[in-house]
């Protein structure tokens, strides 16, 4: 662990298909290991917290979802 970070496991579906609930148990699903400030962590909880989400993994997967929905808006604002 890096000082400063806190390690997340979360599961990304690989066939990119990232507006539905993502269980590990889906066969294209992968793991990812991945460094965090711990005030991003604690961003993340508050949010799971916030939301009832049942896990701090299913939040992380939520806030993908959410991040990428927005990304994807703004770029076809951007291009219009």
């Amino acid at each position: 662990m890096y000082a400063g970070y806190v390690n997340i496991v979360y599961a990304v579906d690989v066939g990119g298909v990232f507006l539905h609930t993502l269980s590990m148990e889906e066969p294209n699903s992968e793991r990812i290991i991945t460094p965090m400030p711990k005030s991003l962590v604690e961003a993340i909880d508050n949010y799971r917290f916030d939301t009832r989400s049942p896990s701090r993994a299913e939040a992380i997967r939520r806030l993908i979802q959410l991040g990428l929905a927005a990304a994807k808006t703004s770029t076809n604002l951007v291009e219009k």
